[in-house]
């Protein structure tokens, strides 16, 4: 614990050793690793999460560089959950890791989400497997954080939080809520959901991409001719490990300059 306590007191200071107890016994599910899931991956580990559970199938690669943390020189072509459990072990060698090589789906789902977990953050890019992670955890009263679409926007400073039922300039959510409420039983458009999400209230912005027909492509986004940057992915995962943290400690955030109180 003393080891702990020395990696960790910048936390400690912040929040007190009361509260750190909290992370340092926390178990928490990103599911996706990618532009977004990395960072909240680290960050979560950064901060003294005390168990991580990451899941993920694809491998690292060279178009990855621009916005995923693990995606170096000498890390290409390894699998982002093995590349992942590397970091976060030197980052705290006491975090007990789960590294699941494999896409979430119907048939691994509750296999999954066996683990008394105390968070899981979705940070997939695929609505129907987005649907079946958030009805899976209501159902075993799993706290989820969800993320949105990450591609296309440029500014940083226009990422939320709020519930599912107030997103606005995303389409991935859109379609989620959408599915959420016609297929699994979420509440109307008058009612909270119930899902924190993090998204960006800045309209996306769609470039062709520069990619020829024959080039190999793996990634989505290259597909679908999106674009994207370090600095909102990062901060997409940045907000939602930040949520997951102020959860399991319980402590207040400040209110922002102009807020009312």
């Amino acid at each position: 614990m003393n080891d702990y306590n020395e990696r960790f007191r910048g936390v400690i200071n912040l929040i007190g050793k009361d509260k750190i107890k909290f992370l340092s016994t926390a178990n928490v599910c990103v599911v996706g690793l990618g532009g977004v899931g990395s960072w909240a991956a680290e960050s979560l580990a950064r901060s003294g999460v005390g168990r991580l559970t990451i899941v993920d199938f694809d491998e690292i690669s060279k178009s990855n560089v621009n916005r995923q943390i693990h995606s170096l020189e000498g890390e290409f072509h390894k699998t982002k959950v093995d590349a992942m459990a590397e970091r976060i072990s030197k980052i705290n060698p006491d975090c007990l890791i789960n590294p699941i090589h494999s896409f979430f789906t119907y048939s691994n789902a509750d296999e999954i989400l066996s683990e008394n977990y105390s968070y899981v953050i979705d940070a997939m890019d695929s609505p129907s497997k987005k649907c079946l992670l958030a009805d899976k955890c209501k159902k075993r009263g799993i706290p989820l954080i969800m993320t949105g679409a990450a591609g296309g926007k440029i500014d940083p400073t226009m990422v939320r939080i709020a519930d599912l039922s107030e997103v606005y300039n995303d389409r991935l959510l859109q379609e989620v809520r959408k599915k959420l409420r016609a297929k699994y039983g979420f509440p109307g458009a008058s009612s909270p959901m119930g899902i924190d999400a993090v998204f960006s209230i800045e309209p996306a912005r769609r470039q062709k991409n520069n990619f020829s027909e024959t080039e190999k492509v793996n990634d989505s986004e290259k597909q679908k001719g999106v674009g994207t940057v370090v600095f909102v992915t990062a901060v997409f995962g940045f907000a939602a490990s930040s949520r997951v943290f102020v959860k399991l400690t319980g402590i207040e955030t400040v209110p922002q300059v102009g807020d009312a109180g």
